[in-house]
């Protein structure tokens, strides 16, 4: 039986029964798109059921609407937890309207958080060496809830009396891995309904993502020009299969007489050595890039959503079988797929000659509500009028839903994981010996 699903407004009591959504802005909301998540919806006293061109939808009341208008700066104390300049770009402009806000960079292992943030000349504290208290903070944000040292920092939160609020930092979100995204902080923070239909919290807030405030649909370039997405890491069980991808879409440009660039995740190790148009990527840089492709090739990544914002073809290749299920089970009709490199060589000649996909008005309009939440460069306060709820009305927003892990635990996981086992990778035989063990298993598994 599909759950119910009971829609908000601000500061209302959450419903005794099902999952309690919370709208945080002036926006309508079409009934279908919570379909893929629950039975029509419930209404709350402060939402309305408005109907639009025959489509039945809900919206917060006048009165909740000029409520959160009010709303464009919090007093309330909270710690912004970052790891990555991803981490950075997506709450900086959040944690610019706290006049608490502190930001705490978990370790000094990846600069990137550190020197975005010295770029944009803020200070913060290594959480190692930070020591807060209940009295002081009221509130943990964090982009991500699952790594060991994510979930050490919520265990000394909830220990100390400090509720924790998750954003989700991406659309393709794993959120049926080992790892259980979204599950460990107090109260999530979702990117749109998409993610209703595979996490089931007690409560959520529908707030976007403020990471993709600047991302508009541009003008296509002049000449065509396809992006390869090389992003394979974390210990991906393909990863030794890595070079040979970018090499079948490399392959399937040159074939067509496409010029192509290589973009590579900060965090990839794959061996590009000998391959021409390779550039280093971030989260600071490739907007850029997207925007000077006309078509974008990647594994499963966040990236194709991007291309999609910024109305450029997505091509989503696939001959590993990935297990996420966010992009094999997408329906937009906007991302082509393919999963052989004949097949990639067929998509991308047929994209080349077809309109983007915010051409398709209609269709784009529904999966940009659906995948997004809100297109309109505001993303930034509808996560601030989240976290100063949250932050303002305890009593209400008192989760008890979250995973746990006991304090002992955490901090096992998180020293064999993030201190023991980096210190072990970097030791250049052992290196070798892990990814010759890879290749045999590879083998034995018929890849």
């Amino acid at each position: 039986m599909t759950p119910l699903l009971t829609l908000l407004a601000p500061g209302e009591p959450m419903a005794e029964r099902g999952r309690n959504v919370v709208l945080i802005d002036d926006q309508w909301y079409a009934e279908d798109l919570f379909a893929k998540a629950s039975a029509p919806p419930e209404a709350g006293t402060g939402v309305e059921a408005v109907e639009r061109d025959g489509r039945p939808g809900f919206m917060l009341s006048q009165a909740q609407r000029d409520s959160l208008a009010a709303v464009t700066s919090s007093t309330a104390r909270m710690l912004f937890f970052v790891s990555t300049d991803t981490d950075v770009k997506t709450l900086m402009p959040v944690a610019q309207n706290c006049s608490a806000a502190r930001f705490l960079v978990h370790s000094t292992t990846d600069k990137s958080a550190i020197d975005a943030l010295n770029a944009a000349g803020v200070s913060f504290d290594i959480y190692r060496d930070f020591k807060q208290s209940r009295a002081q903070w009221e509130l943990g944000v964090l982009t991500n809830d699952s790594g060991f040292d994510r979930r050490t920092f919520i265990a000394d939160c909830r220990r100390r009396g400090i509720r924790t609020v998750c954003l989700q930092e991406a659309v393709n979100v794993d959120f049926d891995g080992a790892q259980m995204r979204l599950r460990w902080a107090d109260i999530a923070l979702l990117q749109g309904p998409h993610a209703l239909q595979y996490l089931e919290r007690d409560l959520c807030f529908l707030t976007g993502n403020p990471r993709f405030d600047d991302y508009a649909a541009l003008p296509a370039p002049e000449k065509p020009l396809v992006l390869i997405n090389c992003n394979f890491m974390f210990g991906l069980s393909y990863l030794e299969r890595a070079r040979e991808w970018v090499e079948h879409a490399i392959h399937a440009a040159e074939s067509l007489d496409l010029p192509y660039k290589i973009t590579v995740h900060p965090r990839d190790e794959t061996n590009l050595e000998g391959l021409d148009h390779v550039q280093p990527s971030g989260p600071y840089r490739v907007r850029d890039q997207l925007a000077q492709c006309s078509v974008l090739v990647s594994r499963d990544s966040s990236l194709l959503y991007e291309a999609l914002l910024l109305d450029r073809h997505a091509v989503y290749y696939d001959p590993f079988g990935e297990k996420e299920r966010c992009l094999r089970e997408d329906d937009t009709g906007l991302i082509e797929k393919c999963t052989a490199p004949e097949d990639l060589r067929a998509c991308l000649e047929q994209v080349c000659n077809t309109s983007p996909p915010q051409r398709n008005a209609e269709r784009y309009a529904h999966a940009e509500r659906f995948l997004f939440t809100g297109r309109d460069g505001h993303c930034d306060l509808r996560v601030l009028r989240a976290l100063d709820t949250i932050a303002r009305q305890p009593e209400i927003y008192a989760t008890t839903d979250a995973l746990e892990q006991s304090v002992f635990v955490v901090w096992l996981n998180r020293f064999l994981h993030v201190t023991l086992r980096p210190r072990i990778r970097s030791l250049p035989w052992l290196r070798a010996l892990w990814r010759f063990g890879k290749q045999i298993n590879m083998k034995r598994a018929g890849h």
